[in-house]
C-alpha cells in the first residue's frame, strides 16, 4: 500500500519497462518511449481520465482544455443574454430612423431607395430574433421573408438584386457559413441568433454607393439618438473579449452620420451626400482639397478611395491569426496551422512549413500591411491577445535545469501540438456543448507524479483565467477553483525545476488533480467513470472562394501521453493527457456533432504530417 502511494524508489527494484508492460503499452509505443522520452497512447473521452491512475504528468493540455471547457461554458451563458439585447438595440435604432425620416425635409422619393435597403438589411436579423415585419413598411416584408428563408437553409451562394451589382470584393452572399455551429446548435434561439448576427456580418454598406451611404447614415443617427437616450448598447460588448473590427460597425456609424437626414440647411438631397463623402474622405484629401475650391468639389479618384470603405452593423473581429492568413493568401501562399504556431515563436513550425518557405512566410509578414493591420499597442490587450500570449510560452526555450527530452524535436511538436489543439478550441469560436453536473462514488489509491516545468506557461494562464473571470462571469466557484490549481501548478514546476522534493500537501494536490479538473469541467465527484463524450471540436479558420474549400481546425478525443520522467536517478514512466489537433481542407461546415461522425469514420483525416513520426501505428 505504501508503495502504492508514492513515487517509485531505487530500491524498488522499479524500471519504467516493466511498468509499461504491466500497463499492456504495446511494443511500438515502447521504442518510441525508449527513443524519445515522449509517446502516444489510446484516445480517452475527457482530458482528466488518465488522472486518476499514476504517476501522473500534468500537462498544459490538460489544464488548457479545462480553461475552454469552463470558458466556453461562461461564453455561451453571455451570449443567451445577448440574444435580447440585440433585438431590443436593433428594434430601438429602426425605429428611432424611422422616426427621424417622418421629420426629415427631404423628399421621400430621394429617400426612399435608401430606407428600404436599411430595412432590408436590419429586417431578416430582427425577424430572425422573433420580432414582428410590422416594423417594416410593406413593400419590404416579401424580400425580407425571402432571405429570413436562404439564412435558415443556409445552401446557397448567390446575390440579392439589391446588392448588385457584383464586384471583386462582393461577387455574392455565402448563405452556407449562416449554418450554426457549435454550441448554437443545442438551442433554437440561440441557433436564430447565430443566424442573424451572421447575417449581419455578411452585409456590407459600400460608401461608393449612394444608396448603402444613404442606408447606413440612417440607421447610424437612429442608433447614436438611441445612445444619448442611455439604450443599453451591444454593439461594443464583445471588443474587450475579441479586440477590434474588421470594418467600422454600428458605434462608428453613430459618431460618423450624427445629425443625417438634415444636412446644411437648404442643400438638396445629392449635395448632402456630396458633402458627407467629402467628409469620409477627408483624412484622404490633400490641405487644398480641404481649405479651398468648391465647397461640394471631390477628387478624381474619389470613388476609388470610397470603394475601399464600409460599415456594417456587425463586423466581424479581426483577429491575429485572421490577419496573419490574409497576408498569406495576399501572396497566393495557402495558409495552415503551423503558420500559426510560427506567428507564436515555434522554430519547429518554421522549419516543417510544408505550403510555403521560411523565407516566404517572413516576407509576408514583413510586407507592408494597409494602416489597420500594422502592429500597434493597445491600451488594453483583449482575451484573445492574452490567450495567445499564453500559447506562446509553449515555445520559449527550456530553462537548463529542464529535462533533456524538453530539448527534443518530439517535445517540439508536442508543444506544437498543445498550441494548435489550443487555437482550434478557442477559433470553435467559444461554443461548448452543454454539460450535465456528474457525481460518481469512488476511492482511488495512486501516487503522486510530476508537472509540466513551464512556470511561465501557467503564470501567464492563471492571469487569463483572473480576468476571464471578471469578463465574462460565470460560475464563481468553478473560476475559483481553475484559477487557484493554475498558480499551484505554477509553484510546482519553478520548485520541480529546483529539485525539491514535493511535501505532503503536493503530493495530496497531484493525487486529487483530475478531481479538480473534472469540478472545473462541470463533472463532480472523484472516479469520473463515465464522462460525457463530446470532447471533439471543429472549426473553420479560412476559406478559398477559388476552390471553395475551408481550412477546417479541430481536435480529437484527448489521447494519454506517456512521459519517461528522470527522477532521483531514474525513469518514471508517467501518463498524462494531450489534446489531437487536426487540419484539413473541407468542403463542408461541420457542427460538432458531425465532426465526431467523421472522426469514427473510415474517412477520418490524419493527423499532420509533422507529427507522424512521433505518433506509433
Amino acid at each position: 500500500m505504501e508503495r502504492m502511494e508514492r513515487l517509485p524508489l531505487p530500491a524498488d527494484g522499479y524500471t519504467w519497462k516493466q511498468a509499461a508492460e504491466e500497463r499492456k503499452i504495446d511494443p511500438e509505443t515502447v521504442d518510441h518511449l525508449g527513443r524519445d522520452k515522449v509517446a502516444y497512447g489510446p484516445t480517452v473521452k475527457q482530458s482528466f481520465s488518465p488522472y486518476f491512475g499514476g504517476p501522473i504528468f500534468i500537462t498544459s493540455d490538460s489544464i488548457l482544455n479545462g480553461f475552454h471547457v469552463l470558458f466556453e461554458d461562461a461564453f455561451r451563458n453571455r451570449e443567451v443574454r445577448q440574444i435580447a439585447e440585440l433585438k431590443i438595440n436593433l428594434e430601438t435604432v429602426i425605429q428611432q430612423a424611422r422616426a427621424n425620416l417622418a421629420k426629415s425635409p427631404f423628399p421621400a422619393g430621394d429617400v426612399a431607395a435608401a430606407w428600404r435597403h436599411a430595412q432590408l438589411v436590419v429586417g431578416p436579423a430582427l425577424g430572425l430574433l422573433g420580432s414582428p415585419l410590422s416594423l417594416f413598411d410593406p413593400d419590404a416584408r416579401e424580400e425580407i421573408q425571402n432571405q429570413m428563408a436562404k439564412v435558415k437553409a443556409a445552401q446557397s451562394v448567390e446575390l440579392p438584386a439589391w446588392l448588385g451589382p457584383a464586384t471583386v470584393k462582393l461577387p455574392a452572399l455565402d448563405y452556407r457559413t449562416c449554418k450554426p455551429v457549435g454550441f448554437y446548435t443545442q438551442d433554437e434561439k440561440l441557433a436564430d441568433y447565430f443566424r442573424a448576427v451572421r447575417w449581419l456580418q455578411l452585409i456590407p454598406f459600400r460608401m461608393d454607393r449612394d444608396v448603402e451611404l444613404a442606408a447606413i447614415g440612417m440607421l447610424g443617427y437612429g442608433a447614436s439618438q438611441a445612445y444619448r437616450n442611455n439604450v443599453e448598447t451591444y454593439f461594443r460588448s464583445y471588443s474587450e473579449v475579441l479586440g477590434e473590427t474588421d470594418d467600422p460597425g454600428m458605434p462608428e456609424a453613430a459618431d460618423e452620420f450624427q445629425n443625417f437626414l438634415f444636412g446644411q440647411k437648404g442643400n438638396p438631397w445629392a449635395a448632402s451626400l456630396l458633402e458627407k463623402k467629402r467628409w469620409l474622405l477627408r483624412d484622404s484629401l490633400s490641405r487644398d482639397a480641404k481649405t479651398g475650391g468648391a465647397i461640394f468639389e471631390l477628387p478624381v479618384n474619389a470613388q476609388d478611395l470610397l470603394s475601399k470603405i464600409q460599415f456594417k452593423v456587425l463586423p466581424a473581429y479581426r483577429l491575429p491569426d485572421k490577419v496573419l492568413f490574409q497576408q498569406l493568401a495576399d501572396k497566393n501562399l495557402e495558409p495552415d496551422g503551423l503558420a500559426v504556431a510560427a506567428m507564436l515563436g515555434s522554430s519547429f513550425a518554421s522549419d516543417h512549413f510544408s505550403h510555403f518557405t521560411r523565407e516566404q512566410f517572413e516576407s509576408a509578414m514583413g510586407g507592408t500591411p494597409n494602416k489597420k493591420d500594422k502592429a500597434r499597442p493597445r491600451e488594453t490587450p483583449s482575451l484573445y491577445d492574452d490567450y495567445l500570449r499564453v500559447l506562446s510560452t509553449l515555445f520559449i526555450a527550456s530553462p537548463s535545469d529542464a529535462p533533456a527530452f524538453m530539448r527534443s524535436e518530439a517535445w517540439q511538436a508536442k508543444s506544437n501540438q498543445t498550441a494548435l489543439g489550443g487555437w482550434a478550441q478557442i477559433r470553435h469560436t467559444f461554443s461548448l456543448q452543454a454539460q450535465r453536473s456528474e457525481f460518481y462514488f469512488g476511492i482511488s489509491i495512486v501516487p503522486p507524479g510530476f508537472v509540466e516545468p513551464n512556470p511561465e506557461f501557467f503564470s501567464r494562464l492563471a492571469d487569463l483565467v483572473e480576468r476571464a473571470r471578471g469578463v465574462l462571469g460565470g460560475d464563481r466557484e468553478r473560476w475559483d477553483t481553475l484559477a487557484s490549481v493554475t498558480r499551484k501548478l505554477e509553484a510546482l514546476a519553478h520548485k520541480e525545476l529546483r529539485l525539491q522534493p514535493w511535501s505532503l500537501a503536493d503530493e495530496r494536490f497531484l493525487k486529487t488533480y483530475g478531481e479538480k479538473l473534472g469540478f472545473v469541467m462541470g463533472y463532480a465527484g472523484n472516479s469520473y467513470e463515465a464522462p460525457n463524450d463530446d470532447a471533439p471540436r471543429w472549426a473553420e479558420v479560412h476559406h478559398n472562394a477559388q476552390k471553395d474549400l475551408s481550412l477546417a481546425v479541430a481536435v480529437g478525443r484527448p489521447r494519454l501521453i506517456y512521459i519517461l520522467y528522470p527522477w532521483n536517478g531514474m525513469e518514471i514512466l508517467c501518463t498524462g493527457s494531450v489534446m489531437p489537433y487536426y487540419e484539413y481542407e473541407s468542403k463542408e461546415r461541420l457542427t460538432d456533432a458531425e465532426w465526431q461522425t467523421l472522426l469514427d469514420s473510415p474517412k477520418a483525416p490524419h493527423q499532420p504530417e509533422w507529427l507522424q513520426p512521433y505518433i506509433a501505428k
